[in-house]
């Protein structure tokens, strides 16, 4: 890794398997993603990006218990387009941006064919326990940052 600065910003270049990654050093950018899809893209796209329409109807807390091993417990268990589709703060935002995490993590799994670089399995782990642990507001924050850093992927799937 080495430290630069990038029009005015710090950030740190680093070499991974032959691709140059720049990464802004500041407190808004500690997880390696540099992309995630928003609840509302989610939302917005089943009927036009077929790889959006197969993950509709899995239940969310299997989908989290799968990626994170964590248990959301009984008020999670509904799908993920249900959940995509939450309205309002508290629990309804965790599960509104655990779904789009769902969604940003297997549309960026390396085995899948990738197309979105989200934040780290182990990262997005945490933030679901923030939640478990009380802090929802925090979570929530969090998710939202992930699930905010830009997505990459037209309406039908394709790289931008």
């Amino acid at each position: 890794m080495k430290n630069a600065r990038y029009v005015g910003i710090p950030v740190a270049m680093v070499a991974v398997a032959g691709l140059l990654f720049v990464l802004p050093l500041n407190a808004y950018a500690t997880w390696p993603g540099t992309e995630g899809c928003t609840p509302g893209y989610w939302k917005n796209h089943a009927d036009t990006n077929p790889r959006v329409a197969e993950l509709y109807g899995i239940n969310l807390n299997a989908a989290i218990l799968d990626i994170t091993g964590l248990d959301l417990g009984a008020p999670a268990d509904l799908t993920i387009d249900e959940a995509v589709a939450l309205k309002g703060g508290g629990l309804n935002a965790v599960y509104r941006h655990a779904a789009a995490g769902v969604f940003n993590f297997y549309y960026g799994d390396p085995n899948l064919n990738a197309n979105i670089n989200y934040i780290d399995p182990a990262l997005f782990t945490s933030y679901i326990q923030q939640a478990l642990d009380g802090d929802v507001s925090g979570a929530v924050k969090n998710l939202d940052a992930a699930n905010n850093l830009g997505c990459s992927i037209d309406s039908f799937g394709r790289r931008e």
